[in-house]
């Protein structure tokens, strides 16, 4: 029975133990990358696993697109797949080959947070270690694979696998499951957990036709809204359907989790079969291999399927027609058609099936940005499967490589139809396991170094250490080979910091540009430049340097020496000064650290004056305040989480009534002048988008206290001549705070759109009132002018009609508690759209908190 309690996926790496994992392979249903990175990959890259591949319905793999601005690791840690079925491809597999064994992990949960961490789950994991098993399972693995055109063979049929003496793995690829079942006769009863029930109760009927005498106990959540009313009309003595009691109004007890587990239990006399996983009470899942179904069969004790059944924080009763609910949202997670494309050096690869037109328009999407564009031509076409491929220049291919994101490639033909996919880095790919390992260690520390493990700084010192060692053996060599007597000039050129990962010669041209491209990505982001690391090493000896004279030395006795270590360069010193105040805006909770923040601005940006006057060079000053200063005004002036900028700055975080009392120096005014200078001047130049973000932070300045108009020219004066061109003369303040007055925020829309929204609400809560007068009210609070989709959602929502605004922090409807899907979460993050919970409610996202 220990293999029936579930797993978490700490669980599965652990199980790894010391063994090394060649390959994984992972199936689900719906999908969430940023879970799955966090619990998975990272994990399995730290023990090296080379190749990791996720097959999702065509559900999860458009949800993982619907986020792709801040998806990471697809395409470059691991692949990400599409399987297309009759059905649905539902079931939830992990499956991870070492060189002698194979964990299989079966259940119900998705990979996503929910599935992973929150919901109540089935799940059970084994390791399997027996040659005929593991030709078993690898024959699974490659079929799988192949379906989701990873592999070209298609492996031989799955039947089921024994992965104890008690339980068999059964999946649906070739037969339904209930047909490779080996049921008891004798079964006197029938325990059963499920959260999705088809209409027509094929399965439940099959149950009774199979076992007339059985009694049958259905346990649900209505919040999966599965609660029918066939299903109610069929409970009688036979049949017996229960729901969760959910906990009286104004008690405080721990929230009970969404029942998601799929579990059957057929009791005979002396023994018991358990049937868990991922297929629901369904024809589809059960009864036809429609679905992709994966589920293990147990024999168990009888007295073990009480215990088996028990739900933590969960109490069942019988169900009432009172807990029917329509479990709706409005605006589905868009979905696409499959496009497999490839990116390797500089060729990309792009391959979709469709009886379509091969006219059309290719692009490459990073972080929201267009990277790459080219019509599509002389295409291959071998029956309904075409292929394209061309060459990307350098610049744009590095711009992909070196982003932490993943990247997706679109097809838009010239019929409107449309193809999008991941793009598969192949030499990322193609990294070998020690150097991924030792990239996630980079990465880890480079992101964030002081919080880091102490043993993770130890291997990331061991590393440096080795390139120090062959860099001053290389300085020692040319030294004592050198006839020149003169003093060297101060040599610039970086570490080659290929040395740091322990790569071999592998991986040919395009993976050895790769590895440069991550190590540079990965370093350049520590706290400190290391091109200095190899010149203040000892092997220098110490001396002086003459007075006013950049990187000149003096020989001593032989040896080069400094009065002090080389300074890092004047960049990294302004971006650590700017970036620590904006880290202390991000933390400060109180008047006094604001106040004496906002009297720190006028020295950093004299600071920052004084290097654009002497250090820096002409094609760095025009861009030196808007790079540098940017990220302190926004810490300070952000309006609140559910702007562009998402975030609340320090000033917003002061309680109203208290902003007006910020006092302080003559510094703090002088701050408050650049702050409004820094608004004004880049009013002058923004695009009309950034204009209404400057108009809100604008608003937020306007809540603290004034400054005279003396103090406000003088601060703008400095700015400008840090930006400006010696034949530009001064903007008018005076005209470009009248036109940032007259400018509409962002903010302001907002809130005129939930007003506009809360009077359509009340205006259809009369019976009365047709589409013509709820129109223009509709297009107000929608703020794009889309009015039909908010209009039939109103409509479908009777006459009782409430509006509930959600917290930011909140992903559980606050009348019902029922727990949001991912979709809903990310449509709520626009505070435009409204979404129906299960409950009745509409809901929207809070303007204010």
């Amino acid at each position: 029975m220990a293999e029936l309690t579930g797993y978490q996926p700490a669980d599965v790496i652990a199980e790894l133990g010391s063994d090394l994992p060649r390959r994984a392979l992972f199936t689900t249903f719906t999908f969430s990358p940023g879970a799955f990175q966090q619990q998975y990959v990272t994990p399995l890259v730290q023990h090296g696993c080379g190749d990791i591949a996720v097959l999702a319905d065509r559900m999860g793999y458009s949800q993982s697109l619907f986020s792709a601005a801040a998806v990471q690791g697809i395409g470059s840690d691991y692949r990400l797949r599409q399987v297309s079925v009759p059905g649905a491809f539902h079931g939830k597999l992990v499956l991870i080959r070492t060189i002698s064994s194979m964990i299989v992990g079966v259940g119900s949960g998705n990979l996503t947070a929910s599935g992973l961490q929150t919901n109540a789950e089935v799940g059970a994991l084994y390791v399997i270690k027996e040659d005929e098993q593991l030709t078993q399972l690898d024959n699974l693995f490659q079929r799988l694979r192949h379906l989701a055109l990873l592999d070209e063979s298609p492996a031989d049929e799955v039947s089921p696998i024994s992965l104890t003496p008690d339980a068999r793995l059964i999946t649906s690829i070739d037969a339904s499951l209930i047909d490779q079942m080996n049921l008891p006769s004798d079964v006197r009863k029938i325990e059963i957990v499920s959260p999705f029930v088809d209409g027509q109760l094929e399965v439940l009927h099959t149950m009774r036709d199979l076992w007339p005498e059985a009694h049958i106990r259905l346990r649900l959540d209505p919040g999966f809204g599965a609660l029918s009313e066939s299903l109610l009309a069929i409970d009688d003595n036979h049949v017996e359907v229960q729901v969760p009691i959910e906990s009286k109004e104004g008690k405080e007890e721990v929230r009970r989790p969404a029942v998601h587990g799929k579990l059957i239990c057929f009791v005979g006399r002396e023994e018991a079969t358990a049937i868990l996983g991922s297929a629901n009470l369904s024809r589809p899942a059960f009864l036809a291999k429609e679905n992709f179904e994966a589920v293990v069969e147990r024999r168990i004790p009888v007295h073990a399927v009480e215990k088996l059944l028990s739900v933590p924080r969960v109490r069942w009763r019988k169900a009432k027609s009172s807990d029917r609910r329509i479990f709706e949202f409005s605006g589905p997670v868009p979905s696409f058609a499959p496009l497999i494309a490839a990116l390797t050096l500089r060729r990309l690869s792009l391959s979709w099936s469709a009886q379509a037109s091969t006219v059309g328009i290719a692009r490459i999407w990073c972080r929201g940005r267009c990277e790459f564009e080219q019509e599509v031509g002389d295409v291959d076409t071998d029956g309904d499967r075409h292929s394209w491929d061309c060459e990307i220049d350098v610049e744009a291919r590095e711009s992909l490589v070196a982003s932490h994101y993943a990247c997706y490639a679109e097809i838009e033909l010239d019929n409107d139809r449309r193809f999008r996919g991941w793009v598969d880095v192949t030499d990322m790919l193609g990294v070998s396991p020690e150097a991924k390992r030792q990239l996630v260690l980079l990465d880890s520390i480079a992101s964030d170094p002081m919080g880091c493990k102490q043993q993770d700084v130890v291997k990331f010192i061991e590393h440096l250490q080795r390139n120090l060692k062959s860099a001053g053996r290389a300085h020692s060599f040319r030294q004592s080979n050198s006839s020149s007597k003169e003093p060297e000039e101060y040599e610039d050129t970086p570490v080659q910091r290929s040395m740091l990962l322990e790569t071999g010669k592998s991986g040919g041209l395009g993976q050895s540009l790769l590895l440069t491209q991550l190590l540079n990505r990965s370093l350049d982001t520590a706290l400190r430049d290391l091109r200095f690391f190899a010149r203040d090493n000892a092997d220098r000896g110490t001396g002086k340097r003459k007075s006013g004279e950049k990187g000149a030395a003096t020989q001593v006795s032989g040896s080069r020496t400094y009065d002090s270590p080389l300074p890092p360069k004047i960049e990294t010193v302004l971006s650590q000064l700017f970036g620590q105040m904006a880290d202390a805006f991000d933390s400060a909770d109180s008047i006094r650290e604001t106040v004496e923040l906002i009297s720190q601005i006028p020295t950093c940006l004299k600071a920052l004056a004084y290097s654009v006057e002497r250090w820096l060079l002409s094609n760095q000053t025009q861009r030196a305040l808007h790079h540098h200063f940017q990220k302190v005004a926004i810490a300070c002036l952000a309006p609140g989480v559910v702007s562009i900028l998402h975030k609340s700055g320090a000033v917003r975080r002061i309680d109203a009534g208290e902003r007006a009392k910020l006092q302080g120096s003559s510094s703090l005014a002088e701050g408050i002048a650049m702050l409004e200078a820094y608004l004004l001047l880049q009013f002058r130049d923004a695009s009309p988008e950034n204009r209404h973000v400057l108009k809100d932070m604008y608003e937020v300045l306007k809540e603290i206290p004034a400054i005279e108009n003396c103090e406000l020219k003088a601060a703008a004066t400095e700015l400008f001549q840090m930006q400006a061109h010696d034949s530009e003369e001064q903007p008018d303040l005076d005209k470009l705070q009248s036109e940032l007055e007259q400018t509409a925020g962002e903010m302001a829309g907002l809130r005129d759109c939930r007003a506009a929204l809360r009077e359509l609400i009340v205006l259809a809560s009369k019976n009365s009132s047709s589409d013509a007068e709820l129109r223009p009210l509709a297009e107000r609070a929608s703020g794009n002018g889309i009015h039909k989709p908010l209009i039939e959602l109103i409509r479908s929502s009777g006459s009782r009609l409430q509006l509930v605004e959600v917290d930011t922090a909140e992903t559980a409807c606050p009348q019902c508690y029922t727990t949001f899907p991912i979709a809903v979460c990310s449509q709520l993050n626009d505070t435009t759209r409204v979404c129906r919970c299960s409950c009745g409610v509409l809901l929207v996202r809070s303007l204010e908190r």
